[in-house]
């Protein structure tokens, strides 16, 4: 098995979880995360709730990442993910990053968005009716994504 590569953080954070994720990413680290995000979304057990993902970086997916992520955002949107908020304001490859995201999200059911902050997300995610824990929010993005 090759080492994950890739970094992040998960935080729940009212009806929002919120992820900050500096690439680029392998398989390896996807499959890691999601596991991860399966264990702190728990709490949102048959209620909806929504992402903020902050890229950082290098914010690319190699192939098999990619499709790993896309069966991952497939399976929550079935147990309730109904928008997610991407900031790629500090991503060093935002128009690429764009392109892969939107082929992941483009037929999940997922409604999604692009923002160039996390305080513009915040207003969009409010405005779809979701409660967000602004001190738990900026206590997450003080955290340094770590390697799984």
């Amino acid at each position: 098995m090759r080492s994950a590569h890739g970094a992040y953080a998960i935080t729940s954070c009212g009806d929002v979880m919120a992820v900050q994720a500096h690439g680029p990413w392998n398989a390896e680290c996807i499959k890691q995360f999601a596991k991860d995000y399966r264990e702190v979304r728990a709490i949102f057990e048959n209620k909806r709730w929504a992402d903020i993902v902050s890229h950082i970086g290098e914010s690319l997916f190699v192939p098999d990442a990619e499709a790993v992520l896309k069966a991952a955002i497939t399976a929550v949107a079935q147990e309730g993910l109904c928008h997610v908020a991407v900031v790629l304001g500090r991503s060093t490859t935002r128009s690429l990053t764009k392109s892969q995201l939107k082929k992941m999200y483009g037929k999940t059911g997922v409604e999604f968005a692009f923002f160039d902050t996390e305080s513009e997300a915040v207003v969009w995610l409010s405005e779809n009716g979701y409660a967000i824990d602004q001190s738990k929010l900026e206590e997450h993005l003080a955290k340094v994504p770590v390697t799984p």
